[in-house]
């Protein structure tokens, strides 16, 4: 939805993919050289991620591009912070939302995510991104809650 940004790696944590039979567990990365490599989902978490954050705290795009990465590859609860951050600092609100509405969803707080939604909604202005993320979270708890909301 935002692009896809390449995150570069450390070669001495880089990878072979046969190298994880289990492919669950690897996250696709790119060397210095552009190079597209794997890397393990805990040498991920505890040497890559904490670093990007970092370097990311300020920037909502680049946030937002990372926030999304690791989205993709399962790190909910690890961007929860994260996306409260981007929501506090970018002036995307509509991008801000729908991120932290995501990761409310996947952490099964069904109720945040759609407050946060329609919120956006309400202050700003409904667009076909929100709606269809209301739609997704009506979706995904099967009881369709925030649809009765639309009008």
């Amino acid at each position: 939805m935002f692009g896809k940004k390449k995150t570069f790696i450390n070669p001495k944590l880089a990878r072979s993919e046969r190298d994880y039979p289990e492919r669950k567990e690897i996250i696709h990365a790119y060397d210095k050289q552009g190079r597209k490599c794997f890397i393990s989902r805990e040498d991920w978490c505890e040497h890559i991620l904490p670093v990007n954050l970092k370097k990311a705290w300020s920037n909502p795009q680049q946030l937002a591009a990372l926030i999304i990465q690791s989205l993709t590859v399962g790190l909910y609860t690890d961007m929860l912070q994260p996306a409260e951050r981007l929501r506090a600092i970018d002036l995307h609100t509509e991008r801000s939302a729908a991120v932290l509405a995501t990761v409310y969803m996947k952490l099964q707080r069904t109720t945040d995510a759609e407050e946060i939604l329609h919120q956006e909604m309400h202050h700003h202005h409904e667009t076909g991104g929100l709606i269809a993320n209301l739609a997704k979270l009506g979706q995904e708890t099967e009881t369709r809650p925030a649809l009765s909301r639309i009008e």
